[in-house]
């Protein structure tokens, strides 16, 4: 199994993929691409085709074990995940199914057994709620993706009702403690990984989703116009972008200071036309629990802050939109929320008075957008 770079007679370079069905001793399948990311993708797809094969040929459909089910679906995220970050993140639970369901076959779980496994996480090894619903969600998904390629013949969790995770508390940062954050980081980053200190600005300033940052490439920066196009965001995988969370393209307004900054970074930087804006250290795109254990932790532990999360840096900059006063519904756009419901929790967590705000919510939204430049009016 490989992929390799050829040149062809007429000087048109081809990347080619060579794969084994059964080893050295199977038949040999070899097709050439105009990209190497479509030859990887090739190679991906066949080895998980002849994973599941072989596990079909092993055994009787019907004699499939949950264990095997999902060491199926792990080896088939070993293959597509070269992010170990994630990898980490699921082991654990695939450990834990296979210590407590074992050898015992898909078609025994039932709403019975499932309960005991929760109760078994719980109990036995003191999991919160939010981490049995994932270790369950994994079991669910590996079920599933066995069910889908065929290797069973139902998915016993379809019917089986899944708990919802508990509300986690919003928390932000105060306008004293964000100037503390950034003049720390700012100087902490001056002379070397200036990417960081770049990336906190922008999660403060705009109040992008995470992925979304680590997504951002230089084609989606507008200076004539002081806007960020979020089209997309950085896949789990870290090798490719999918689509953001709310779908829709949004356009996040650029203040003339963060425009200079990131401006004056890609200079510095020497990034190219098309690429990532940022990058890690080896030049690599931003793994982002890496990110959270080694950088953005200990950061706010050296600035003597307590404890949030990466994302509560976005609550923190649409909190702050809301205080300066900003239109409700502009604020909804800028965030990418499908509901104004969602946007004036906001509203109630700094303390403002919904009557307030009635006026601005009860114009139509295209003259509540008045402030916001067309993005593509300026554009043409």
């Amino acid at each position: 199994m490989s992929v390799k770079k050829i040149v062809l007679a007429s000087g048109t370079v081809k990347w080619e993929a060579t794969f084994y069905t059964r080893g050295r001793s199977g038949k040999k399948l070899r097709r050439r691409f105009n990209k190497k990311s479509e030859a990887d993708a090739f190679l991906l797809k066949a080895k998980n085709s002849a994973v599941e094969e072989a596990c079909i040929k092993a055994k009787h459909v019907e004699e499939i074990s949950i264990e095997e089910c999902v060491l199926i679906w792990f080896k088939i995220k070993e293959d597509e995940y070269t992010n170990s970050g994630y990898l980490r993140s699921i082991r654990p639970a695939v450990n834990r199914i296979k210590e407590f369901w074992g050898k015992k076959k898909v078609a025994s779980i039932n709403s019975s057994s499932f309960t005991d496994f929760r109760r078994y996480l719980k109990v036995e090894r003191g999991l919160s709620l939010s981490s049995i619903n994932r270790y369950s969600d994994i079991l669910y998904r590996a079920i599933n993706h066995c069910y889908v390629k065929k290797i069973v013949s139902s998915n016993p969790l379809e019917d089986i009702k899944r708990k919802k995770d508990p509300v986690i508390e919003m928390k932000f940062l105060s306008d004293q403690e964000v100037q503390i954050f950034l003049d720390f980081t700012e100087k902490k980053y001056k002379d070397k990984k200036s990417w960081i200190y770049l990336s906190y600005r922008i999660a403060l300033e705009t109040g992008m989703r995470a992925r979304e940052i680590w997504g951002l490439k230089t084609t989606d920066l507008y200076f004539d116009v002081k806007q960020i196009a979020v089209a997309k965001q950085l896949s789990y995988t870290g090798t490719s972008r999918d689509q953001t969370k709310g779908k829709d393209i949004r356009y996040v307004p650029m203040s003339d200071d963060l425009a200079r900054l990131i401006s004056s970074y890609i200079e510095k930087s020497s990034i190219s036309d098309g690429d990532y804006l940022l990058r890690n250290t080896w030049g690599g795109t931003v793994n982002h629990n890496n990110f959270i254990r080694r950088v953005f932790k200990p950061d706010l532990e050296e600035a003597g802050l307590s404890k949030i999360r990466f994302h509560d840096l976005r609550h923190t900059a649409i909190t702050m939109m809301v205080r300066k006063g900003l239109n409700p519904w502009i604020v909804q756009k800028i965030a990418g929320h499908k509901k104004i419901e969602t946007t004036l929790k906001y509203v109630h967590i700094v303390g403002q008075d919904i009557s307030k705000v009635a006026n601005s919510l009860s114009l139509r939204p295209s003259e509540s957008l008045d402030n916001v430049i067309d993005f593509k009016k300026a554009k043409s």
